[in-house]
């Protein structure tokens, strides 16, 4: 998936999956991910980064069902929908 500069691939290996975030500035920091419930979802923040508009784009992966970004201006907020828990 492409959003401006950044590429975020999700690739599936024996059950799992692992998100790769390539193409951030040298001085972006990436954040502990964490989960939320309700619904359930993967979020990471990266700290000098400004994706600009919030963008959403399905994924086909067998744990993450889309992604989102919300742009604030010191961060940019990646949200990975999960599929289930």
């Amino acid at each position: 998936v492409q959003i401006g500069p950044v590429t975020v691939t999700v690739e599936e290996s024996r059950g799992s999956e692992r998100i790769t975030i390539l193409g951030l500035p040298s001085q972006s920091e990436i954040g502990s991910p964490f989960l939320i419930d309700n619904p359930h979802r993967l979020v990471v923040d990266v700290k000098g980064y400004n994706a600009g508009p919030n963008v959403q784009r399905e994924i086909r992966g067998f744990l993450i069902e889309r992604l989102r970004t919300g742009a604030q201006p010191e961060k940019t907020r990646f949200v990975f929908d999960l599929k289930r828990k």
